[in-house]
């Protein structure tokens, strides 16, 4: 049994859009992640040491990864047709690769594993509410009710 083509392609585009949101919410709220752990930082209440700043503001950033991840994987559910959760899993992927690619290439310290486990953690939450909002999408649609003159 196979696919229409036409849903193959909109599945296909399901994966690519939700990797380019995942990317444009990272990108235009990365100025606001920065200000939240500088903020951190400067405040009075800073951490006591360096080790307890770097582990801070690890889970900050990864944190704003893992909302990124989520919008991303909303999108990619609500696009799909068929087998959400793989296209989930492949929008997952493709984002950690890309922040892999980031990591290791670039002049980035180095992460730490939090931001890596984040993605997976953050992907199942936009799964569900995907489905969530597609299934009461269905129903909102539903025109099961007889036409009452």
């Amino acid at each position: 049994m196979s696919y229409p083509i036409s849903e193959k392609i909109q599945n296909i585009f399901s994966v690519l859009a939700g990797i380019l949101v995942t990317l444009l919410t990272g990108l235009l709220t990365l100025p606001i992640a920065l200000f939240l752990v500088t903020e951190i930082y400067n405040t009075n209440h800073a951490p006591n040491s360096e080790e307890e700043y770097k582990l801070l503001a690890e889970t900050l950033l990864s944190f704003w990864l893992g909302i990124c991840q989520l919008l991303g994987t909303l999108i990619c559910v609500l696009i799909s047709t068929r087998n959400d959760l793989i296209h989930s899993g492949i929008c997952a992927i493709g984002f950690f690769a890309i922040l892999l690619f980031s990591v290791f290439f670039t002049e980035f310290p180095s992460a730490g594993f939090i931001p890596f486990i984040t993605i997976g953690l953050f992907t199942w939450p936009g799964y569900k509410l995907g489905q969530w909002l597609k299934g009461r999408k269905v129903r909102d649609t539903d025109s099961s009710l007889p036409d009452i003159p």
